[in-house]
């Protein structure tokens, strides 16, 4: 068994009326020449590309419970994340591993984003925090 490693995670909390609607927010368009374009939720955060084998979407459930459920990859991310909730009927997460790029490295290295709740189609958005865990072995 190794050690736990060290790991950021960005955080954000979602709410729709139609989970069916909300993984094409991540997928990453192409051209017709085979050129990658950003996501809806890319354009929509001014992200950069990033790994998405290093991303999940989090559905079915209240934000809090959906946290203590990821708690269970990221060790901390509850104790940090959970006080740091909007309020709000929130039943949606997608957070973000360190593991996706550079850029993810460090929270003061992160791309500008809005904190504010941002609408993408029907759903809303809500950047919560970057949190230092622990990956659970």
């Amino acid at each position: 068994m190794s050690l736990n490693q060290p790991d950021i995670v960005t955080l954000w909390v979602l709410r729709t009326d139609a989970p069916e609607t909300v993984a094409a927010l991540f997928t990453t368009p192409y051209t017709e020449d085979g050129d990658a374009t950003p996501s809806a939720f890319m354009e929509a955060y001014r992200l950069p590309g990033y790994d998405e084998d290093f991303a999940e979407l989090h559905l079915g459930g209240t934000a809090e419970a959906l946290i203590q459920a990821a708690a269970s990859t990221w060790r901390t991310l509850d104790e940090q994340a959970l006080s740091r909730l909007p309020t709000g009927a929130w039943n949606g997460l997608y957070l973000l591993s360190g593991q996706a790029g550079d850029e993810w490295t460090a929270p003061e290295r992160r791309p500008p984003m809005p904190h504010g709740e941002v609408q993408i189609g029907e759903v809303v958005f809500r950047l919560v925090d970057s949190c230092h865990v622990l990956v659970r072995p």
